[in-house]
């Protein structure tokens, strides 16, 4: 039913990781905390069926979770992830990434941009 157990600095980084759990359960495919957990509430059963489709909850391993990046614009790395979205987002309206943000930015275009300030 689990796949792995991340520890809390496995996942996050900077200030703000004392707030975020010590421990992320990634259940396997199929498999997820129960629906009324996510809101406070606990079920009678200890495991029940994950009969309802996935909808964006991050109870599954990341691992498992497929994605795709479409984009018009050239992507200047091979290996982007989903911390170099905000990053690049805040890039495209000339807004300077914090400094405890994680992330790089992915459009080639932008990474001057995103080095010195806004593009002129």
């Amino acid at each position: 039913m689990v796949r792995r157990v991340y520890r809390s600095d496995e996942c996050y980084h900077g200030p703000e990781t004392k707030f975020a759990p010590d421990l992320i359960v990634g259940y396997e495919r199929g498999f997820r905390a129960s629906w009324n957990t996510c809101l406070g509430r606990f079920d009678s059963g200890v495991v029940i069926d994950n009969d309802q489709a996935w909808s964006a909850d991050h109870c599954i391993a990341h691992d498992l979770v497929p994605g795709i990046m479409v984009s018009n614009r050239k992507i200047n790395v091979t290996d982007p992830a989903l911390v170099d979205l905000a990053p690049t987002v805040l890039s495209v309206f000339d807004v300077a990434k914090p400094a405890t943000m994680t992330g790089r930015v992915l459009f080639a275009d932008r990474l001057q941009a995103s080095a010195t300030g806004p593009v002129q």
